[in-house]
């Protein structure tokens, strides 16, 4: 049997608190990392249940592919979701939830824009927050409203 023992030259009471910051702290780590796994996924009719991970490359990858996407990184920036949806914006949410992605949720808040180019010219913009796919687009610019489901094909019509 082994028997770990731990002296301490802190006094009762303060032994006390330590511990119970402690134990706070631990919790806190406990519902952060359970609360982060929580929307790691989206459903869609057409693909089913995917990974909406995004930190790491093997993530990344792994999200393009799902949606038969290969290219280039081309730049990051930020994007600002506005607080209220124009007309736009609209239309773009309704593209996102008929992948299982919907922005109501990020409305005013930062997303991360990663774009991509592909070999055949079309350029995929994902957008993240905090390390998880919140929307995704196609399109035939870097910064077009041309965009289109990454669900389309390239004509535009809705892919088998």
């Amino acid at each position: 049997m082994f028997v770990f023992t731990v002296k301490s030259r802190i006094k009762k009471p303060k032994r006390a608190l330590v511990l119970a910051i402690f134990a706070i702290l631990l919790i806190g780590g406990i519902i952060y990392i359970a609360g982060d796994s929580a929307n790691s996924t989206a459903n869609c009719k057409t693909l089913g249940e995917y990974s909406t991970r995004f930190s790491t490359d093997g993530d990344k990858k792994k999200f393009l592919s799902t949606f038969s996407v290969q290219g280039d990184l081309v730049t990051i920036d930020k994007v600002i979701i506005p607080e209220k949806f124009n007309a736009l914006y609209e239309r773009y949410n309704k593209i996102q939830k008929k992948m299982g992605l919907d922005l109501e949720e990020y409305k005013g808040k930062t997303a991360k824009r990663f774009v991509y180019q592909t070999k055949d010219n079309w350029y995929v913009s994902v957008l993240t927050y905090k390390n998880r796919v919140i929307a995704c687009h196609k399109c035939t610019n870097i910064y077009g409203d041309d965009f289109l489901s990454l669900l389309d094909d390239k004509a535009g019509k809705k892919a088998k």
